[in-house]
């Protein structure tokens, strides 16, 4: 039987603070303290980096199994659902933090997690690091020394070493990234989007109309319109429908939850209507849906 998704909370097993670096076999090793094994899909609270540096596996980000070979780094923004994949040859990195330890004190690096690294409408959840430009060896030599100091027995100025040493990390990401794409770093919609992202994240269940969001951000359907699409060629009713789309999803896949259940939780006033939707969006019905997903599994 299958429980509702379950929400992680924060928790710290390796010391206090908001904020933990440590090797993917220590993570592990002491998954027993957490309330959800690490291998069975959860929604994160807060964000996540998985770095892995060595092995062959893959990692479950929101219904896709993605394959790693060497080098690659995982960004899990809160509210995703994800899972490990059990694998005694994976080594690397795990680190996971407090939306309030990246807020506090650190102008403009809370922006760069929502706009870039951890913006799942916006880039793929994994970053490859090849061997340009020193880019791995630079890479696994920023995690050591984050791992180093977050080790440290005496923790004077600790925390401010190591939020340095992510907001260092994390220019480095984007300097891997500006060079792999063309997102506009600048961008004068950045802001406008970014509150349409979070707001659609809070009221996607409340409502799926376009009309409903621009009243709620005060403004014009053609200004908001245009915003989301140069940001990720779709509509804004585009938009929202597919965000609307993976929640069904993980309903139907994480949950015991039936049909007409999921239907009154995602906002549909009757089954037929969101089985219409999901079929529309998808080509399967929400039970074939299920089922196909039951027998991947099974």
């Amino acid at each position: 039987m299958k429980a509702e998704i379950v929400n992680v909370d924060f928790i710290n097993c390796f010391s206090q603070g908001e904020f933990v670096v440590t090797t993917i076999s220590d993570f592990f090793e002491k998954e027993r303290q957490y309330n959800v094994q690490p291998y069975t899909p959860h929604r994160l609270t807060f964000f996540a980096i998985v770095f892995f540096t060595g092995g062959k596996g893959t990692h479950s980000i929101d219904f896709t199994d993605f394959e790693y070979e060497g080098a690659s780094l995982f960004f899990i923004c809160k509210g995703q659902l994800h899972a490990f994949e059990k694998n005694s040859d994976a080594q690397g990195y795990v680190i996971y933090f407090t939306e309030d330890f990246i807020n506090k004190n650190v102008k403009g690096l809370s922006d760069k997690i929502y706009y870039k690294m951890f913006n799942y409408a916006l880039n793929s959840p994994q970053l490859v690091i090849t061997t340009e430009d020193n880019a791995r060896k630079d890479a696994i030599s920023l995690f050591e020394i984050m791992y180093h100091e977050y080790s440290r027995p005496d923790d004077i100025c600790q925390e401010e070493i190591i939020r340095g040493l992510l907001g260092v990390l994390l220019h480095f990401v984007e300097r891997i990234q500006t060079k792999s794409n063309v997102f506009l770093t600048n961008h004068q919609g950045h802001a406008l989007f970014l509150k349409l992202q979070k707001m659609i994240d809070e009221k996607i269940f409340e409502s799926r109309t376009s009309h409903f969001y621009c009243e709620e951000l005060n403004v014009s359907y053609r200004k908001l319109n245009s915003v989301c699409k140069e940001f990720t060629g779709m509509t804004v009713r585009q938009f929202i429908d597919q965000r609307l789309v993976l929640e069904i999803k993980r309903l139907l896949v994480h949950c015991d939850f039936s049909i007409k259940e999921i239907c009154y939780k995602t906002g549909f006033d009757e089954p037929t209507n969101m089985t219409k939707f999901f079929k529309c969006h998808t080509g399967s019905s929400p039970k074939e849906f299920r089922l196909s997903i039951d027998k991947r599994v099974n």
